[in-house]
């Protein structure tokens, strides 16, 4: 198995094209076990040198680049990465680009709700202020990964929280 090379990484830092490109021949190229070895590659690269894979991530759509293949380069390395509020919002924001529509793993949402649940929920507050249609997923999820833990504190919130005057909330609860 062949793992990023930290060095053509910073290399490619400012050619996102050839960046993804290479990482995305990488990913397809391996199991799934050393998917997650690959992931955590990323993370300490992303952790060594400051590098935040959720704004290039943004650019590199919003140039073009398949979303879905960059999602599923960056499925393991998202939740991972989104440590506060800011870079949690940044990835809703990024999950709501028209241009990555439908393409955007909601389990990377969950799999932040498992890990950090008091983050996950300053994120439903964030969410739930947000009136677009296809918010509903994310709220979806992040309720999901939350209800892993203590489903039924969850699932008492969510009966708290009907009736809703939001549809899309309302959808994200008939999930």
């Amino acid at each position: 198995m062949e793992l990023p090379n930290e060095k053509d990484i910073l290399e490619n830092i400012h050619s996102l094209d050839k960046l993804f490109n290479s990482l995305e021949e990488r990913h397809y190229s391996l199991n799934s076990d050393e998917r997650l070895e690959f992931a955590h590659c990323l993370v300490n690269i992303a952790n060594t040198h400051n590098i935040d894979w959720l704004d290039l991530a943004t650019t590199a759509i919003d140039n073009g680049f398949n979303s879905w293949n960059i999602f599923e380069i960056l499925q393991d390395v998202i939740p991972k990465v989104v440590y506060d509020i800011e870079s949690a919002v940044k990835l809703i924001h990024l999950a709501l680009n028209p241009s990555s529509s439908g393409n955007f793993p909601l389990h990377s949402l969950t799999k932040i709700a498992e890990e950090a649940p008091a983050l996950a929920k300053e994120m439903l507050v964030e969410v739930k202020a947000i009136d677009n249609e296809n918010i509903s997923g994310c709220i979806s999820a992040l309720y999901f990964g939350l209800a892993s833990d203590n489903f039924k504190s969850v699932h008492q919130e969510i009966i708290d929280s009907l009736p809703c005057e939001s549809i899309f909330i309302t959808r994200a609860f008939l999930q």
